[in-house]
């Protein structure tokens, strides 16, 4: 690999502001890379949305991304991840890593905590139609029983700035009761808007679930990526983060300086 391709950033996108927990998560995994994060909020949520505007959305986020260029793409959302993965991978010509689910972490709390119950999944309607978190963990587990749960309203109460209220306490107890009531011990935050608020969904649950958040294992597969392909940045330098977003910037720019305690950075609004 040339050490100009090296160099150039990893591309993230999300729907919105959720991607930017998987973002700080690959920060922290890999702090001598460059990051180049869209969320396209003007679109935001898509997880409602019929499949084919899914797929364009998703599309053209990832041309914007490819065209800065960069060396890696993370689709650092669930939804796209699942609508628009395999379009993405056969369209573009850099590696390309979706959303992992968990799977592998939440099946491993449960046997190493003894926690019983079903395993919940959380997540938005769309992924929750596809069953693909339900059919792995059947794959790995067929006794395993799955407690599915779409949240219709919680990325988009997230998305509009409700990350510690009273707005969004009353939107994730609807979501989060059924799961208690069925006894669920371990649950998986299948979109990537619900770690930002793990806290709230945790006193809501009085801790007794473990809610599991995917974006360590997708760290894996984004490393495995970066070291089998030879793309790692290693000049001991730290890295930089650039944040786009397609509205309300003003909205996002405390949210991230938040997230990475940093006062300097600053969301740009940018057109796709």
């Amino acid at each position: 690999m040339s050490p100009i391709q090296k160099e150039l950033p990893i591309g993230v996108f999300d729907s919105g502001i959720g991607g930017l927990s998987v973002l700080s998560v690959l920060t922290q995994e890999f702090p001598e890379e460059d990051f180049i994060y869209v969320g396209d909020s003007a679109n935001n949520p898509v997880g409602n949305r019929p499949i084919e505007e899914i797929e364009g959305i998703a599309t053209t986020i990832a041309e914007f991304l490819v065209a800065q260029p960069v060396k890696l793409l993370v689709i650092a959302c669930n939804t796209f991840s699942v609508v628009a993965l395999d379009k993405l991978s056969k369209r573009f010509d850099v590696p390309i890593v979706g959303m992992s689910q968990g799977i592998h972490d939440a099946l491993r709390i449960k046997v190493k905590q003894k926690r019983k119950g079903p395993l919940g999944i959380m997540a938005t309607v769309a992924t929750i139609n596809s069953h693909k978190h339900m059919d792995a963990v059947h794959s790995l587990k067929p006794h395993v029983k799955v407690l599915e749960q779409g949240c219709k309203d919680l990325a988009a109460c997230i998305e509009e700035g409700h990350l510690d209220d009273d707005l969004l306490r009353s939107c994730a107890k609807e979501y989060v009761q059924p799961l208690v009531e069925a006894n669920v011990e371990v649950a998986i935050l299948g979109c990537t808007h619900y770690p930002l608020v793990e806290s709230v969904l945790r006193e809501l649950t009085d801790d007794r679930i473990c809610f599991v958040d995917p974006a360590w294992e997708t760290s894996d597969a984004v490393g495995a990526i970066l070291y089998s392909e030879d793309l790692e940045q290693s000049t001991g330098r730290i890295g930089s983060i650039q944040v786009c977003v397609t509205s309300h910037a003003d909205r996002v720019t405390p949210i991230v300086q938040d997230i990475f305690k940093d006062t300097s950075l600053e969301a740009k609004l940018i057109t796709l």
